[in-house]
């Protein structure tokens, strides 16, 4: 047996630790993994497995319309992401072997190898139609850990250090950490007016000082992090944004600044519902999920899940952010 594209490998193993209903599909058109969030929504029959080719399977489906007008397989997102070769989208209803499934956003992706020619592979993205469809638009600005590193061996994933961009169907924008990344996310316009910045901890500001959104008026900028029994986010944060260590004090940001001891539980945003909880790690660290339009992502992106354990725990339990990853 070959190998199957290393995209496929790295799709399906992402795949099957997400919460939002996955398929992928082969340059083919078989359908090589779905992931039990999937096969929950659709009611996929248990002997369709892998290599289960889709005219085989289209038959089993009867997609309609928002006017319930039938829709072919030519007309399935998948089948035109993997004929033109781009991303296509489409909300319909299906009514599988088992059940018939929520209206659902449908978001075929094309896998791509950049640079290189197409390797053959599809990923379609569920969305639960009863929350109007999956929304949530997640931009990686920076993936490293405490330290950047951009240099030819760190082009593919970049070099700087952790921030992810969470957009919401509403136009909502949260931020998670303020490493090196974040001095990219410019360009935010007259939208939105506000950003939130979650904080998982400290060690994760040496880029907060160059986020464009601190220095602009019209923006208000609320920003959390983990409490300390020692002081509160807005000292901490001054003993870094302030001379000598950088030339603007906190006080001084043109923004209208709001900083927020983060609470462990859930909290809501605009456009989103925040659960934080205190993972292991050196210092106060939060690791947390973000639930909105139906989708969650669950960050926890600097901690040791079983710090002291000679041997990983055999029960989940025990393990550093599993509350956060299954709530």
């Amino acid at each position: 047996m070959r190998q199957k594209p290393i995209e496929l490998i790295l799709l399906r193993h992402l795949a099957d630790r997400l919460a939002l209903p996955v398929i992928l599909v082969d340059n083919a058109g078989n359908l090589v993994f779905f992931n039990p969030a999937a096969e929950a929504l659709l009611g996929i029959a248990d002997d369709w497995t892998e290599e289960a080719p889709f005219e085989e399977i289209a038959p089993h489906y009867c997609p309609t319309d928002a006017e319930g007008r039938p829709v072919s397989p030519e007309q399935m997102p998948v089948v035109v992401a993997l004929r033109e070769r781009r991303p296509q989208q489409a909300r319909l209803w299906v009514t599988g072997p088992r059940r018939r499934a929520p209206p659902c956003g449908y978001h075929s992706l094309p896998a791509r190898r950049p640079g290189r020619r197409f390797p053959g592979g599809d990923v379609d993205l569920l969305g639960d139609g009863a929350r109007g469809g999956f929304r949530v638009k997640l931009t990686l600005w920076g993936t490293r850990g405490s330290l950047p590193c951009p240099r030819p061996g760190t082009v593919r994933y970049g070099g700087n250090t952790s921030c992810v961009q969470v957009e919401t169907a509403d136009g909502s924008m949260i931020v998670l950490d303020a490493g090196t990344g974040i001095h990219r996310l410019g360009g935010l316009g007259s939208k939105p007016s506000r950003v939130d910045v979650l904080l998982t901890h400290l060690h994760m500001v040496l880029g907060l000082g160059f986020f464009e959104a601190l220095f602009r008026p019209d923006l208000e900028v609320h920003i959390w992090g983990p409490p300390s029994t020692t002081s509160d986010l807005h000292g901490r944060l001054s003993r870094y944004l302030s001379p000598p260590l950088f030339p603007v004090r906190l006080r001084d940001l043109p923004c209208r600044l709001v900083l927020h001891d983060a609470p462990r539980g859930t909290f809501e945003v605009p456009g989103a519902a925040v659960t934080a909880d205190l993972v292991c790690h050196p210092g106060p660290t939060l690791g947390y999920r973000i639930t909105a339009d139906g989708a969650s992502v669950a960050y926890i992106p600097d901690h040791e899940p079983a710090l002291g354990a000679d041997v990983f725990p055999d029960e989940p339990g025990w393990t550093s952010g599993f509350a956060i990853r299954r709530c």
